[in-house]
């Protein structure tokens, strides 16, 4: 009688196919069912792979990697890739789905959708169509302060009191023949040309604080004087402080015969200064009958500068002093003035000029 032969079973680890242990005397010591069948599986899956690769390829010429290269191969598998995808439905627009998108399609023609800058300016027309009419105040300081939200000094009022000795009618063009300029900015008020225009000529209600401001105008500059020639050039109060009253008057000069864009050169602490400082400078250019209303005007602002007492030099002490507390200088040449508060905040000293930080901008932007 044979005897029976025994199979010693290994016992099987507790954590089966989880099981992270890989070493050859734990595999010999323990069983894994699951994963054991697992690695079953995939070898018949892997042979029966080989064998279709083997069958497929039996009786046919076998590729280099050339061929995959070739344009006929591009070409077979463009088109094997059009077969397998599905026709995509093409969504709806809004002309197909709409009466009168229907109608503009019958006709032959396209209608395209807004662009964004079309329904921006639909949405400001929309904004301003629910806004009131601006309501301003009868008292013309308060209406300057309302609009322009700065206080103008009393020199403002004094030289259009003088404008209007020279020119009851039309006060703001009281220099025009004879210097080229015309009052405008917050004389505008006074004048009362804010009540006459609502809106302006976009259709929107006027935005003071961007009346007569040109490319050049650094935000302390506010325009009193303007040019009527293609220079551009313009007179303005220069502020350190909004809350304050201004520190100078400076011209600017933007228009493209200008040969100093941007800069700003002082004329003064006070209007009679600035407008005696422009008229002596330009009358010495000037011949004839022009001449002559140029010595007249300069005549008569040195005579109402001496009645109200203010000073017609283009540099004053106070300018100097300011001088003295700018922090850094700016391109426009006028400085920045932010002293450092009790709390520490302010600009303080930049040990750069305005050529390095040109010069080192545009390194920067070449980069």
């Amino acid at each position: 009688m044979a005897a029976v032969v025994k199979t010693k079973t290994k016992p099987a680890c507790k954590y089966g196919s989880k099981c992270y242990r890989r070493n050859a005397q734990h595999l010999r010591d323990y069983s894994h069912p699951e994963a054991e069948k697992q690695d079953d599986n995939s070898g018949n899956a892997m042979a029966k792979a080989n064998s279709d690769v083997e069958s497929n390829t039996t009786g046919k010429q076998k590729r280099t990697i050339q061929d995959f290269f070739s344009p006929s191969h591009k070409n077979t598998e463009a088109a094997s890739k059009q077969e397998e995808t599905p026709p995509t439905k093409k969504p709806k627009t809004s002309t197909e789905t709409s009466p009168q998108g229907e109608g503009e399609l019958a006709k032959g023609g396209t209608r395209e959708s807004p662009s964004q800058e079309e329904q921006d300016e639909s949405l400001e027309q929309e904004e301003d169509a629910e806004k009131e009419a601006p309501v301003y105040p009868d008292d013309v300081r308060q209406c300057i302060k309302e609009t322009f939200l700065v206080e103008m000094p009393e020199d403002f009022y004094q030289f259009w009191d003088f404008c209007q000795g020279c020119n009851k009618l039309d006060p703001s063009s009281a220099l025009r023949k004879s210097l080229g300029l015309r009052l405008g900015g917050p004389f505008d008020i006074l004048s009362g040309r804010h009540k006459k225009v609502l809106k302006n000529k976009r259709g929107k209600y006027p935005n003071f604080l961007l009346h007569h401001r040109f490319y050049y105008d650094p935000p302390e500059f506010q325009t009193v004087l303007i040019a009527d020639d293609d220079s551009k050039f313009h007179i303005g109060y220069f502020r350190d402080d909004p809350s304050e009253m201004p520190v100078f008057l400076a011209s600017n000069s933007p228009g493209p015969t200008s040969s100093s864009k941007g800069k700003i050169f002082q004329y003064g602490d006070n209007i009679f200064a600035a407008v005696h400082t422009y008229a002596t400078l330009k009358v010495k250019s000037e011949k004839g009958d022009k001449k002559k209303l140029m010595e007249q005007v300069i005549q008569s602002i040195e005579r109402e500068a001496k009645k109200l007492q203010l000073s017609l030099e283009r540099v004053t002490k106070s300018m100097k002093k300011r001088e003295k507390k700018v922090n850094c200088p700016t391109f426009h040449e006028a400085g920045m003035v932010v002293p450092v508060d009790a709390n520490d905040v302010g600009y303080r000293p930049v040990p750069e000029s305005p050529r390095r930080i040109a010069v080192g901008t545009l390194l920067h932007a070449s980069d």
